[in-house]
C-alpha cells in the first residue's frame, strides 16, 4: 500500500448504506489528493430478472441502459469540480470484478460499505466483502460509520507481529503527528483453571509488557513516532476488547494487519481480523499482507 494511497478504489451498488462509503471516499481522495475510481459492478442475476420482465429488450441494450442509469446515478452524488473521479461500470461477480479492477487499475485502497441486518438491526460484513476480506491482496477500508470528519482517534489492533507491526507502521506514516492508540490483548488459555489466577494474570501482563517493549525495539522506529503511541496491554480475545474499547471511547477507525488467506483455511478457520470488523461501530483499515496461509 502506498502511503498515503494515490490511487482509491470504491466499491458501491447504491444502496443507502453505501453513502457513507462514498462521503469517506471522497474526504480520503481530497486528504490525500489521490485518484479516485468509483467502480459499479452489474451482476448478471440480477440483469436476468428484469431482463424477464422486459423481454422485448435485447441483452445487449438493455446492459446499457443500466450503465447509462449507474453513471447517471453516481454524478448525482458527486458535487461538482470534486477532483480526479473516474467511473466505472463493469458486469460479472461482484467480488471477483472488484479485484480484477483494483489489480489492473494498481490501486492503492478498496473502499466499500457494510451491509445491514434490517432484522436484527446491525450491520454484517455481507457476502462481497466477506469474500474480499479473504482474497484481496490489496488493503481495505470498510465503512460503517457516518462521516462527520477526517479520521482523528485511531486504534491500531497488535499482536506482536510482522503483520501488526506493517500495520501500526502505516497507520504512523498515513496519520502523520496524529496520536496513535495500540491495544495488544493477551491471552493465556487454560488460566482460569488454576488457583491463584489473579496473580498468573499480573505476571502474563508484566511478561506481555516486556514482550511487547521487545516488539517495538524490532520495529527501527523514530523517537517521535514512539511518542506518539499510547500503548495498551489487555488481558483477554483480541475481538471483544477491541469492541469495547471502541464503544467506550471516540475511536472513528480501527486499523489491523491481516493475511491473505488459502481457499481451504478460509472455509475451516475466520481469520482474527475478520472477527474484529464483524463487530465494529467504527470503520476498519485492514491493512494487507500477501501469504498462501
Amino acid at each position: 500500500m502506498a502511503v498515503p494511497p494515490v490511487k482509491l478504489l470504491l466499491a458501491t451498488d447504491f444502496s443507502a448504506r453505501c453513502d457513507r462509503a462514498l462521503d469517506r471516499a471522497l474526504q480520503l481522495m481530497r486528504q490525500f489528493d489521490a485518484e479516485l475510481i468509483i467502480l459499479h459492478v452489474i451482476e448478471p442475476s440480477n440483469e436476468f430478472r428484469t431482463f424477464y420482465r422486459k423481454r422485448f429488450i435485447s441483452s445487449h441494450s438493455y446492459a446499457e441502459k443500466l450503465a447509462e442509469k449507474a453513471r447517471y446515478e453516481l454524478k448525482e452524488f458527486l458535487p461538482d469540480n470534486s477532483g480526479r473521479i473516474s467511473i466505472v461500470i463493469k458486469k460479472g461477480d461482484t467480488a471477483d470484478i472488484i479485484l480484477e479492477t483494483a489489480s489492473k487499475e494498481n490501486c492503492d485502497l478498496i473502499i466499500c460499505g457494510v451491509a445491514r441486518d434490517v432484522m436484527l438491526g446491525r450491520h454484517t460484513l455481507g457476502r462481497t466483502v466477506n469474500s474480499l476480506m479473504g482474497r484481496s491482496d490489496i488493503s481495505m477500508l470498510i465503512v460503517t460509520d457516518r462521516m462527520s470528519r477526517p479520521y482523528s482517534k485511531i486504534l491500531a489492533a497488535s499482536d506482536i507481529s510482522s503483520i501488526s507491526a506493517g500495520a501500526i507502521k502505516t497507520a504512523l506514516a498515513i496519520f502523520k503527528d496524529q496520536k496513535i492508540d495500540i491495544l495488544h490483548a493477551e491471552e493465556a488459555y487454560g488460566s482460569h483453571a488454576l488457583d491463584g489466577h489473579n496473580a498468573f494474570h499480573e505476571q502474563i501482563k508484566i511478561n506481555a509488557q516486556r514482550d511487547f517493549n521487545t516488539f517495538i525495539d524490532s520495529m527501527g522506529m523514530s523517537a517521535h513516532d514512539r511518542e506518539r503511541m499510547n500503548i495498551i496491554i489487555e488481558w483477554g480475545k483480541p475481538a471483544p476488547l477491541v469492541q469495547e474499547f471502541v464503544e467506550n471511547s471516540s475511536t472513528d477507525l480501527v486499523v489491523m494487519g491481516s493475511r491473505k488467506r488459502n481457499p481451504v483455511t478460509s472455509y475451516f478457520f475466520e481469520s482474527v481480523a475478520k472477527r474484529i470488523v464483524s463487530v465494529l461501530s467504527c470503520d476498519a483499515l485492514v491493512i494487507r499482507e500477501s501469504q498462501n496461509s
